[in-house]
């Protein structure tokens, strides 16, 4: 796809910027290799998008937790996670939260504890796809309307963890992740399912880096941003419209993987991850078009596999 034009020289790419609320939740600091490097945060900070240098804590998250199995957005702005909860060690929760503009409440647990798993949000029910439990990676899938009572929804063709999902044109789809839970083994392996039960191989490769990366829909594409391929951090972003056809727009400012890209106020964001040593960032990038790309703010702390959403 053509990408639009860049802003005009000297045209702030924050002057039209309709101002939405970004929210960090959790997360880790420190290296994403080193045990006990960093410290899990229970934090949840809220910050502007028009102002990205004051950041407010609303509340704390039951336990802290890194790593997390993702974030997703209804109607109602719910979201949840699970992670890790001691920095570096495979230390897998159940929890689940509703985070909206008040702090989070707790939610029963989820059916299984889990690191790396992935989420969205796909015909009116949340699901949470892959990760590593106490028994090794798994390919099992869940589901829930109401995040109080879960269902098995299936099984991807391949067990994953530290993939991303997202849902274009109304499949669900699952990409990258490691086969094995090493964060420099990786599979390009795109999966799919058009009811939330029946899943399939829909591609067999995508972009490279597909170890922590993530995903964004905006203006109609599905844009990859950033991950691992082996030890090497990447700074590519990918778009495609089918998940089969993909080509590079641009690049970030910077190599991140365990960041997480989104769209909010008709804009893409990259908010923190790892750098090319591994290490815990705070830089947030923006663009118009996936293209182009800027340094607009950071966040409170060096942060990664936090939970990051707008509303």
């Amino acid at each position: 796809p053509s990408a639009r034009p860049s802003p005009s020289a000297g045209v702030s790419a924050t002057a039209d910027l309709v101002s939405q609320t970004l929210v960090v939740a959790g997360g880790q600091s420190g290296n994403l290799l080193v045990n006990d490097s960093g410290t899990v945060f229970n934090q949840v900070l809220f910050a502007e998008t028009t102002n990205l240098s004051t950041w407010t804590q609303v509340g704390t998250l039951t336990n802290a937790a890194s790593v997390l199995a993702g974030t997703l957005r209804d109607g109602a702005g719910i979201h949840f996670l699970a992670g890790n909860n001691r920095p570096g060690v495979i230390v897998s929760s159940s929890d689940f939260f509703s985070i909206s503009r008040s702090p989070p409440t707790s939610f029963p647990t989820l059916p299984t504890a889990v690191i790396g798993a992935s989420a969205a949000y796909f015909n009116r029910r949340i699901y949470l796809m892959g990760g590593m439990t106490s028994s090794g990676i798994t390919s099992q899938v869940y589901s829930s309307d109401d995040g109080l009572s879960w269902a098995e929804a299936g099984s991807m063709p391949g067990a994953k963890t530290y993939g991303a999902a997202v849902v274009l044109n109304g499949v669900l789809y699952y990409f990258g992740g490691s086969p094995n839970g090493a964060f420099v083994e990786n599979s390009d392996a795109v999966y799919k399912t058009t009811d939330g039960a029946s899943w399939t191989t829909h591609s067999s490769t995508g972009p490279s880096g597909a170890t922590g990366v993530s995903l964004a829909v905006h203006g109609g594409l599905v844009f990859s941003c950033g991950g691992m391929a082996g030890t090497s951090v990447s700074s590519a972003v990918f778009s495609s419209g089918d998940f089969i056809t993909w080509q590079q727009v641009g690049t970030i400012p910077e190599p991140r993987a365990f960041g997480t890209c989104l769209s909010l106020s008709s804009r893409l964001w990259y908010v923190s991850g790892v750098n090319n040593s591994l290490d815990a960032t705070r830089s947030i990038f923006m663009s118009e078009d996936g293209a182009h790309w800027t340094t607009v703010g950071e966040t409170q702390t060096a942060v990664f596999g936090a939970v990051v959403a707008g509303f």
